[in-house]
Formats: structure tokens, sequence, C-alpha cells
């Protein structure tokens, strides 16, 4: 196996993302408990690059995907299909196997899932136990390294949690995709196994105890950014969706634009919803120049008497804000 569904994203452009993130991030930490009496996906079956889908009893919406299942793809993606048009969280880019493929005829490394809970407030948990690295096996004959995973789904509240096991990395430069200890996970929206194409890919990065997020909608340039290290054991990593009137805030955004992006005279906020809409010309350094409000329809700005120089224009409805770069002449 040799990490065949990144291989299909060289050819995406470089366009920077601007998509705004659906989810909180938050990190917390629990003792793992392994899904011992979970539903076996593979049973004594060894797995290597195979696709996987649990049926979670419930609809789960994954950003703006609804799905009853979730489609698992080489132990890497978790999301709303396992081919075609999806949205994904992207656990790792590790080109993981069963690490009885070259040892043994039979599985060492159990794919499983348990649903727990009642209605309306099951979880669905999914698990990746002892699996192993390609790489190790082919560069070194030995298949000592491991991870433990597991990824759960969240009826009604539709939070996602990454929670992480044991593991054992010795040669993190050789087994993940990028070839150096960048740990790359995310959430993947958008993404296109059979068109390879992405809107964006929103993935942690930075040191495990201080992480940050950013995007981009170039997967394989995203590759050289991401976690310092593996998550230790215990470590659980959740993603919230917004609440309705969070949604509602942002959905109102989407319906206002500010241009030109080069200005000299007038700068013109177009607000295409019923909902009234702040803004607030703000300088490089941060300073708050102009504000005022905008209705329906488009307002014009002067900013004739700025300095020339580079500005933005923060546009809010609630607590939800984007920011637009205009640049005064």
């Amino acid at each position: 196996m040799k990490k065949l569904l990144f291989s299909a994203f060289a050819a995406l452009s470089a366009l920077s993302a601007t998509a705004q993130f659906n989810y909180t991030f938050s990190k917390d930490t629990a003792a793992y408990a392994p899904l011992t009496s979970g539903t076996s996906l593979n049973g004594t079956t060894i797995w290597d690059d195979e696709y996987y889908m649990v049926p979670l009893g419930f609809t789960f919406e994954m950003d703006d995907s609804t799905t009853t299942d979730i489609g698992i793809n080489e132990m890497n993606f978790f999301g709303t299909d396992t081919l075609g048009a999806m949205n994904a969280f992207l656990v790792f880019t590790a080109d993981l196997q069963d690490k009885g493929a070259d040892t043994s005829t039979m599985s060492h490394s159990p794919i499983r899932y348990q649903i727990t809970g009642s209605a309306p407030n099951r979880i669905a948990k999914i698990e990746v136990a002892n699996a192993g690295f390609f790489d190790e096996y082919d560069l070194y004959s030995t298949a000592d390294d491991s991870v433990n995973f597991q990824v759960w789904f969240y009826e009604t509240s539709n939070v996602v949690e990454m929670h992480f096991g044991p593991s054992y990395i010795l040669h993190p430069e050789d087994y993940y995709y990028n070839d150096s200890a960048v740990v790359n996970m995310g959430y993947l929206k958008g993404i296109d196994m059979n068109g390879a194409s992405i809107q964006n890919f929103y993935y942690l990065k930075g040191d495990t105890s201080n992480i940050s997020i950013d995007s981009t909608n170039n997967l394989m340039a995203s590759l050289n950014e991401g976690l310092s290290a593996w998550p230790s054991n215990g470590t659980i990593y959740r993603f919230t969706p917004p609440t309705l009137s969070v949604k509602n805030a942002m959905a109102v955004l989407k319906q206002v634009s500010a241009y030109p992006t080069v200005a000299q005279q007038e700068l013109f906020i177009e607000n295409s919803s019923n909902e009234l809409v702040n803004y607030t010309i703000i300088s490089m350094n941060g300073a708050a120049i102009s504000n005022g409000k905008v209705l329906n329809g488009k307002t014009t700005i002067d900013v004739g008497n700025l300095p020339a120089g580079s500005y933005m224009v923060q546009l809010s409805n609630g607590q939800i804000a984007k920011a637009v770069k205009f640049i005064k002449l």
C-alpha cells in the first residue's frame, strides 16, 4: 500500500482558502478504553486498503451533509461516504496496515465499532486498534510500532471526537506521508475522491500543548504543516459544531461582500440578506478607523481621506465576524 488516497491530489491548485471553519476545537483528557465488546468490521481478515461503512442507527450532520452511515477510508478518513464527494475527519496520513499483514494469516489489528447510550443521545464509537505501519516492515522488516485511536460521533449534538490510546512510533519520518515528523489531521470539507478536488482542509498545527487551526485547499502543500507529535495516550480532540444562532449569523455573513480589493475613493458593502450587519474599518496596526451599519442593498463608504496602505473591513452579525482586506491607493 502506498498512500493511495493522497496520491490523487498532487495536481490541486494552490489557491488560498477563505471559507470559515464550522467547528470549535477543544482538547481534553480521559483514560482510553478499548472497544473490546464492539462489533468487528474485519473479523479475522487482514486489512490493508479496505473501505468500511459503519451503520450509525441515527442521523448525523457533518457540516452541511447528513448521513446515517460513516465511511472509513484506509483507516485514515472518517466521513459521510467512502468514495466521491464527502466531508470527512482525517486522523492520520500514515500508511496504516494490519500488524498481521507480513507476519500472520490472521488479523492482529481489529477494526470495530460500538453504539452506546440511548436515543436521542447515542454515541457511535469507531476504533482502529493496534494498527501497524506498512513502511516499518518494508524498510526494517519489523512490525513493532503501532497506534490505537477511536473516532466518536454524537447523536443530536453532532460533535466529533478523536480519542488517542497507547502508541509506539519509532520512525515517524518514515511513516508519515510528507516524510517528516509532522502529524497531519483535521477536517476535510468537500473532498472528492473521484475528481481529486477539495473545498478546504482545516488542519491542526503547532505543538500538541498549544494547537492552532489553519486552512488550505491545496492538500499536498498543507502536508508540510501540522502537529509536532502524535497525541499522547488519553488525549481527546473535540470538534463542536456551531449552535443554531451561530449558524444563522454565519448564513447572514455569507450574503455580505465588500469590494473592491483595491480602492481609491469608495468601498462598497453589499448585503443580500434582510439582517442588519455592522462594519468596522481597521488599519493593519489594529486601530478602528470608522464603523457603521449596513441594511439590505449596497452601501457606499468614502475612503478617499484614508492614507494609502492596507486595511481590513470587519463585517459582523452578533458574535460572528469575517474580515475582508483591501488596499487604499
